[in-house]
């Protein structure tokens, strides 16, 4: 069973596939990101790393994405991914709860988009739209649970259905402090020993990031 089925089956359950079949996002341009106001580094400027971040994960590997926001990294590792192997391409596994978090509740329709009737963003339609948009949806695996007790989670399923852990870790969540700490102690756990933690956001704009990362809850 190719790697995609396997961790499918293992973090969403027997035939739960996000992607199976036609997906029609139920809001036009109004329930979007805009994305004049919003542009991601990492797959503006950092594709090459996502290409060594690829050949890291390697055929028949994954890469753990925590914090996919509205796809654009997410899409960027999975191209990146695709130019690896025709066979058997590292799968991306994009954790987040599509909920937004304190800087994009405070900017509101800004960096969440125009809510649905519940009040709920519209992030994940956002998202899914973008991946199957760029033709990457058989490469990324979506799990909507928060990244601390998502990491936790993946953790137990993979030793239960006896899978290898991802190579590499991609955390891009909450910019709080000490939420990213913790979410990086987690994510140190669940890599293997030649694992790579990587992550976006180390700038004087996220102090949170800074001084969680400065801390280095790397294992020695």
């Amino acid at each position: 069973m190719q790697m995609y089925e396997r961790l499918a089956d293992a973090l969403l359950g027997r035939k739960v596939r996000p992607f199976a079949g036609a997906y029609t996002p139920e809001f036009g341009a109004e329930g979007r990101v805009r994305t004049d106001q919003y542009t991601s580094n990492f797959a503006t400027y950092h594709w090459d790393l996502a290409g060594l971040l690829a050949q890291h994960a390697g055929p028949g590997g994954w890469i753990l994405e925590v914090g996919s926001f509205i796809g654009n990294s997410a899409i960027t590792l999975a191209r990146a991914a695709r130019k690896t192997s025709r066979e058997s391409p590292p799968v991306v596994v994009c954790m987040d709860t599509w909920l937004g978090d304190v800087a994009m509740w405070e900017k509101k329709g800004r960096f969440l988009g125009f809510p649905g009737p519940s009040g709920r963003p519209r992030l994940y339609d956002h998202f899914m739209a973008n991946v199957i948009a760029a033709n990457v949806s058989g490469h990324v695996i979506p799990i909507q649970v928060p990244a601390f007790e998502g990491l936790k989670y993946v953790a137990r399923q993979i030793r239960t259905f006896g899978l290898s852990p991802p190579s590499v870790i991609y955390l891009d969540t909450a910019h709080e402090y000490p939420s990213t700490e913790l979410e990086m102690q987690a994510a140190w756990e669940l890599l293997p020993p030649d694992g790579i933690l990587t992550g976006d956001d180390y700038d004087k704009f996220w102090p949170a990031v800074q001084q969680s990362v400065n801390e280095d809850p790397a294992p020695s």
